[in-house]
């Protein structure tokens, strides 16, 4: 696990803390798509997955995996966050992405349950999610552009994570890593070429 952590005043970005946790729910999803394709493109055989914790509030990056540990796991993990820092997210994906998370917004507003155990676990202010909220984040979704969001998760994209812990069973690889080694590793992964992100053919 890699773990870049924020101060509170570091995860407000839009005056509100619905919107703000739509941005972070958005790239959180699109994050998360780039590493299930970066892993099938390189028929890599482990899962990786990015969330927010809140609190402590940080972005954590996790690899699960039954392989040997080394760097190249490290940078198939980085890789992504370095693509997504230096030329941000696409507009398919972005779309595809703001698309799915409004039709369960829209799926929803009925009942309301499951945003309203969505928010009401992870953002601060704990405020009540009503419908009126809903057209709020459908409203904001529609005027926010890609220039925007990609400008708003920068301040996710740190280039040295503020925390690293493993977890192995007996024997792995991993035991023998010291933290000290895999942020001399990361150092060399950030010194690569970073080339742009195609987006697949459907």
């Amino acid at each position: 696990n890699l773990y870049y952590r924020m101060n509170p005043s570091e995860i407000k970005m839009t005056g509100s803390s619905i919107t703000d946790f739509y941005i972070r729910e958005l790239f959180i999803r699109l994050l998360n798509e780039r590493y299930q394709q970066h892993l099938k493109d390189y028929n890599k055989f482990y899962f990786i997955r990015s969330q927010f914790l809140d609190p402590p509030y940080a972005l954590r990056l996790n690899i699960s995996i039954n392989e040997q540990f080394g760097q190249g796991v490290i940078e198939d993990l980085l890789s992504v966050v370095a693509q997504v820092r230096n030329y941000g997210f696409l507009p398919e994906e972005f779309h595809k992405a703001q698309k799915e998370i409004l039709a369960s917004v829209s799926r929803d507003t009925t009942k309301i349950s499951f945003w309203r155990n969505k928010f009401l676990s992870n953002y601060m202010e704990k405020e009540a999610l009503e419908i009126d909220h809903m057209n709020l984040i459908q409203e904001f979704s529609g005027n926010l552009t890609l220039q925007e969001f990609n400008e708003m998760i920068q301040k996710f994209l740190k280039r040295e994570p503020d925390d690293i812990s493993l977890a192995a069973v007996e024997g792995n690889s991993a035991f023998q890593t010291s933290e000290e080694q895999i942020r001399n590793w990361i150092q060399e992964i950030n010194t690569k070429e970073v080339t742009p992100y195609n987006y697949p053919d459907i």
